[in-house]
């Protein structure tokens, strides 16, 4: 992790854990032709039943490190779901997520390294949506890889540990530094923001259009800042 300290790394982690269970040991499918998102269960994360070909993704996510017994939780959620099993032999994985914070900067590049997705630190804050920043960090080392060979970079000077950070600021930071804030204000006033996207179906629309990527982050913080400033809630 380049000059990455031990402690900053542990700090910025998150974990998910996820039971795969195949539609042929469920006793009853009520989620085959939907998806759950729930943020009852976890301060800081979210629960979710995603139905696959095959088999059903339940599980659970926190986005800043903590102690807590997601088995247990994950158990109580299955059981809350009525989710009956009829044998206990299905698979459970989990998995940390390095949360991207705008407090903890580090260098994700030397001149002959280039951290990436995961490896960079480049998980949303509010979801751990990390795929989308892994391919864009991906091709921004790549992108400037064919520059630095273009350039003969000992003739002109080019730093490419420079360029791949200033490539990541351009195209990645901006929007993770407004999914840390959009994190920071719906968990620490999750009743409230949960009472306006129950009252408010346009909000609620563009909230889950930010989700899933269709909107950024940016415009989802500019409404959220309205109803911080609004009810003076707090970030």
């Amino acid at each position: 992790y380049l000059n990455r300290e031990k402690k900053e790394i542990i700090k910025n982690k998150g974990i998910a854990i996820e039971a795969e269970i195949e539609y042929q040991n469920l006793i009853d499918n009520y989620f085959k032709d939907q998806i759950l998102i729930d943020f009852k269960h976890l301060d800081n994360g979210y629960g979710w039943v995603f139905p696959k070909k095959d088999s059903l993704s339940i599980g659970l996510g926190i986005l800043n490190f903590e102690k807590v017994d997601l088995n247990k939780i994950l158990t109580d959620y299955l059981r809350e779901l009525n989710i009956r099993i009829k044998k206990d032999d299905f698979l459970v994985k989990g998995h940390p997520i390095p949360v991207y914070s705008d407090q903890t900067e580090f260098k994700r590049a030397s001149n002959r390294i280039f951290l990436a997705g995961d490896a960079a630190y480049l998980a949303d804050a509010f979801i751990g949506e990390g795929i989308y920043y892994s391919l864009v960090s991906g091709f921004a080392a790549a992108e400037t890889i064919v520059d630095c060979l273009d350039s003969n970079s000992a003739e002109t000077n080019y730093i490419p540990a420079a360029n791949y950070e200033l490539r990541l600021k351009n195209n990645i930071f901006t929007e993770l530094k407004e999914a840390e804030k959009v994190a920071r204000l719906f968990y620490n006033n999750r009743k409230i923001v949960q009472l306006l996207l129950k009252s408010r179906r346009d909000l609620l629309i563009i909230f889950m259009d930010a989700v899933q990527g269709l909107k950024s982050y940016s415009e989802l913080g500019n409404l959220f800042n309205f109803f911080k400033n609004l009810f003076k809630i707090k970030i």
